[in-house]
């Protein structure tokens, strides 16, 4: 698997770029998803990444608009750009949810709950929410971090979002 047993993912470009994993999930043909947040070269701040790597962690080429194993979801609310994943669902018809946050407001650092509907070979599923994306603001009033922590798909598809909330005193 990978090198020596590890894999370090970064999206392609020229200069710098960086990316953190923070769920993963096994699909059912050996393949792993690993979601997080990325820096890409050329890009602003942080966004949601899709990475899809072969049972022997090569990341796989044929996913993704770029040819690079990863797809990238911004939701760039408010023209604030920092928004990350911390869960991947697969629902049964083999769609992948990911699960985050997305910043809202820059100067006062208000983070919402943020979902999005990529389909299994990473383009933003239109179908689902706002062009793939769903933000669920100011669902915890007096809240300015709000995040996806897990994701489940329930039987009849619907979608089970736990998370956390920072509440002002």
């Amino acid at each position: 698997f990978g090198t020596n047993g590890t894999v370090c993912l970064a999206p392609p470009g020229n200069g710098p770029s960086a990316a953190g994993a923070n769920d993963v999930v096994e699909l059912a043909d050996g393949s792993l998803l690993s979601v997080g947040g990325t820096i890409r070269a050329g890009g602003a701040a942080v966004d949601m990444y899709v990475a899809r790597l072969s049972s022997a962690g090569v990341l796989d080429t044929s996913f993704g608009s770029d040819g690079s194993g990863f797809a990238f979801v911004g939701f760039d609310a408010g023209n604030a750009l920092n928004d990350e994943a911390f869960a991947v669902a697969i629902d049964q018809q083999g769609r992948i949810v990911i699960g985050g946050h997305a910043n809202v407001d820059v100067p006062m650092q208000d983070f919402d709950m943020a979902v999005a509907r990529p389909t299994p070979n990473g383009l933003l599923d239109t179908t689902f929410g706002n062009s793939g994306r769903v933000l669920l603001s100011e669902q915890l009033p007096g809240s300015h971090l709000q995040s996806v922590q897990g994701l489940q798909i329930l039987a009849d598809g619907r979608i089970l979002a736990s998370g956390r909330a920072n509440l002002e005193g």
